[in-house]
């Protein structure tokens, strides 16, 4: 898999988050936001959640703020905030996110 990195500063919480097929999601802002969900791709895809602005970025467990397919299933079964500095990484199977690795 091409190592890919988008850098994003959202202001408004995102639903259905387009990672443009980027490894590496690089949240750069201020603003705290929710990610309720990342656009679907193909089976085993793995993507990096990565905080390095002072805005608190918190993924969503299984949200209805996105489509079924783009939903994030997280450790313990609740939202996960990721703070400055830290990361999650994420594989799509069976058409959901799913965290495989702690921040």
């Amino acid at each position: 898999q091409e190592v890919k990195t988008l850098v994003s500063s959202p202001t408004v919480n995102q639903n259905n988050f387009d990672t443009a097929y980027s490894t590496t999601l690089r949240f750069d802002g201020a603003s705290a936001i929710n990610v309720t969900g990342i656009k679907a791709r193909v089976e085993g895809a793995r993507v990096r959640v990565l905080v390095l602005g002072t805005g608190t970025i918190t993924l969503m467990h299984n949200n209805a703020g996105s489509e079924d397919v783009n939903k994030i299933l997280l450790f313990a079964a609740a939202d996960k905030a990721v703070a400055t500095n830290k990361a999650v990484e994420l594989e799509y199977q069976n058409f959901r996110w799913r965290e495989i690795s702690l921040a």
